[in-house]
């Protein structure tokens, strides 16, 4: 017989896991459709600005202009506008 720890923990990881799978599938969908590399510059609907320093495959790491770091889930990158402007000088816009 389930207790009530056993259900609340059953939630629990149910719930974490369609985030991990989620962010896990926008992270390969990002490196499959190739929007950015590290050391790429980005911008996120004019919330976020930064170099990419890291990606990964649940997360990307980019660095602000104050050098802070910020990760950004992948759902998030995949689910509003993305600009990207190549190391190389190419400007791309994804939407």
């Amino acid at each position: 017989m389930l207790t009530r720890l056993d259900l609340l923990l059953s939630i629990l990881v149910a719930f974490s896991s369609t985030t991990i799978v989620a962010n896990f599938t926008a992270g390969m969908m990002l490196r499959l459709t190739k929007s950015f590399r590290t050391s790429d510059f980005i911008r996120q609907s004019n919330d976020y600005f930064g170099r990419v320093s890291e990606r990964g495959l649940f997360d990307t790491e980019i660095q602000t202009k104050h050098r802070g770091l910020i990760a950004l889930p992948n759902t998030y990158l995949i689910a509003n506008l993305l600009k990207t402007e190549r190391a190389s000088g190419t400007i791309l816009s994804l939407g």
